[in-house]
């Protein structure tokens, strides 16, 4: 406490510091400039003055301090009572007469044997210890809480025992009401540790259907519908079963229906001809928050437009139907006129509401045949053959041979058209640089306007690169390994 004097030592060495109480309580003598005093009296006002110490002897006494208060820990509680219910007690105190001249800030309240505490925060003078076991006896104390630290422990309660009645079930995690997820689940527990638990989960109105279970319980998928969950918690010991708790709920998962844009894709293993190329339309839809696939929808219209006249239905091989092969005029990527499509496709849900019109992009299907802008590495020739994509296809043996666009291609989707035979070898199939597929070009019978792959979801707005590359290898029924390029094919 206070400050050295500054160049005023007397002419020798300050040596120490000598600190005094008043009233009268305790003095401390230091060679630092802090200083700590014992033995002052809680609740009592004290000043503190500083002398300071040097050969000559003890110097003039500083100013006095400003006034503090000391503190110590509160007394203990008094009239600690206990009150028993099933697994549980409840406690009640009396504040202490002295909270050591510091608020008391909390209390905790401890059992004997061990089995329980609880905290609470001041002025609070009760709390309830669960997770007791019944039939044991037990008593408490209370310890009071200020700055200072704890008090001594309260004198115990007179022994309490928890017994009677069943467990009190409580449940802890619900589904909202009304939910939109058919899937629900339910957590719970109990005013007992180790209690039984039974569940039933039946529509409103319907018999109860308990069964053993256990937290978390899960049900689900559920039809829209008002629920109620029941559940009771048993005392293993005595059997006990208590009432049930009930939650009430509504699954409501229709939603308005929604679809996505219907989408083209050349179809595999289909015969083009320059009269028509079989594409899959498909799309898809729900009507529930779930967003499952077609869920609450109860059917599906198609619309198609060619050469932007006005939209017309689409027969569908079923309400529900989420996709349909059609088949559309080829343009050649030369051809001046281009016949263009496009599809639109509508759901409506269960309950009559239907969605917006979603409206596919307009497209057409460009072809380049084998005799038109396609770039031929290798050994190739070129060979009319009956059934072909325009009449004729380039063919070649050789390892390493390969056929690509000259100038590549832009659209969502692309396939390449060859010819399968008996002598007809394997061959890979590369999209921008990476090999996407491996064909095998082998049937007991020729089949020429084969779409023999086909991909779709590419990136409309940048170029790409398509290319067939002949391996030399064939399947072991096949007797040679020649590959034919008939016509590459975009969805455009």
């Amino acid at each position: 406490m206070g400050r050295p004097p500054v160049d005023r030592n007397g002419g020798s060495a300050i040596s120490g510091y000598t600190v005094t109480s008043t009233p009268a309580a305790a003095s401390a003598t230091v060679t630092g400039t802090s200083a700590t005093l014992t033995g002052l009296t809680p609740g009592t006002a004290y000043t503190f003055s500083v002398v300071a110490n040097n050969a000559a002897g003890a110097g003039v006494a500083s100013l006095a301090s400003n006034s503090v208060t000391p503190f110590t820990t509160p007394g203990a509680p008094t009239a600690v009572t206990a009150t028993a219910a099933s697994a549980q007690a409840t406690i009640t105190w009396t504040a202490p007469a002295s909270d050591g001249f510091s608020p008391i800030t909390s209390y905790l309240v401890a059992s004997t044997p061990a089995g329980g505490s609880a905290t609470v925060a001041a002025p609070a003078t009760t709390a309830t210890i669960t997770g007791l076991i019944n039939g044991s006896a037990y008593t408490f104390t209370v310890t009071a809480v200020n700055a200072a630290g704890s008090s001594s422990p309260s004198l115990p309660s007179g022994s309490v025992t928890p017994a009677g009645g069943p467990p009190t079930p409580i449940i802890t995690q619900n589904p909202s009401n009304p939910t939109g997820n058919p899937s629900v689940a339910f957590g719970f527990t109990s005013s007992l540790a180790g209690a039984a638990f039974h569940c039933s989960l039946v529509a409103q109105g319907a018999v109860d259907t308990f069964s053993a279970c256990s937290s978390p319980q899960s049900y689900g998928p559920l039809a829209d519908g008002a629920y109620v969950f029941k559940l009771t918690a048993t005392d293993p010991a005595t059997g006990d079963t208590s009432s049930p708790s009930v939650y009430d709920f509504t699954v409501s998962t229709t939603v308005q229906p929604t679809v996505t844009l219907p989408t083209v894709r050349p179809q595999l293993g289909t015969q083009a001809t320059t009269l028509g190329i079989p594409v899959t339309i498909a799309w898809s839809g729900t009507a529930c928050t779930t967003n499952a696939p077609s869920c609450n929808v109860a059917s599906y219209r198609l619309q198609k437009s060619i050469n932007g006249g006005v939209f017309f239905d689409v027969p569908l091989p079923s309400a529900t139907a989420t996709s349909i092969a059609d088949n559309l005029i080829p343009t050649p990527t030369s051809a001046a006129t281009v016949s263009t499509y496009a599809y639109r496709v509508q759901a409506t849900n269960a309950q009559g509401l239907a969605s917006p019109f979603a409206i596919g992009p307009t497209f057409s299907v460009a072809t380049t045949d084998d005799s038109g802008t396609v770039s031929y590495s290798g050994t190739w020739s070129g060979f009319p053959l009956l059934g072909a994509f325009g009449g004729a296809v380039h063919s070649s043996s050789v390892a390493g041979s390969f056929a690509t666009l000259s100038n590549g291609f832009t659209g969502t989707a692309a396939s390449v058209v060859s010819t399968l035979g008996p002598d007809r070898g394997q061959a890979w199939i590369t999209l921008d640089g990476q090999v996407v597929a491996t064909v095998d070009l082998y049937s007991p019978t020729v089949q020429a306007g084969h779409v023999v792959w086909s991909t779709d979801g590419l990136n409309p707005n940048v170029a790409h690169s398509l290319k067939i590359t002949v391996l030399g290898t064939h399947n072991p029924a096949s007797t040679g390994a020649r590959v034919d390029l008939d016509a590459f094919m975009a969805v455009k």
